[in-house]
This record gives structure tokens, sequence and C-alpha cells, in this order.
């Protein structure tokens, strides 16, 4: 997802050019794809970058420790 202005741009992946690099992660609990598009374009990389949305598959390990 892109953030211009008020328009939100996306892209149906996954793809990844090996121009882009990961410069970190948020991970939200929300409760669909409309919710999750919401969180992103609250992010300021929105404005000037991308924001990757994808889905975390449940039921791992790691989720536990969360709880």
């Amino acid at each position: 997802m892109r953030l211009r202005g008020e328009d939100r741009l996306l892209t149906d992946g996954p793809f990844m050019e090996t121009k882009e690099h990961l410069l970190g992660f948020l991970l939200i609990d929300v409760p669909d794809l409309d919710a999750a598009l919401d969180w992103a374009a609250r992010i300021p990389a929105a404005a000037i970058g991308t924001v990757e949305v994808r889905a975390v598959k449940t039921g791992q390990p790691w989720q536990a420790v969360l709880a």
C-alpha cells in the first residue's frame, strides 16, 4: 500500500523487488483486511514509500508468548 495524499494505492502481490529493504515491522491484531489497511495508512512511511500488509498464520508457538 502506498499513500499519496488522501489516495491509497493498492497492489496485489506478493512480490519483492531487489531494491527494497525491510526497515522494520509492526504486528497488529485486527479483525479483517480493511482494518489492517486503515492502520497501514496511518504509518508515516506510507506517504513516501510502501507499506506491505500480510496475514499472519495463527497457532504459531511465538503467539503464545504475546498472549
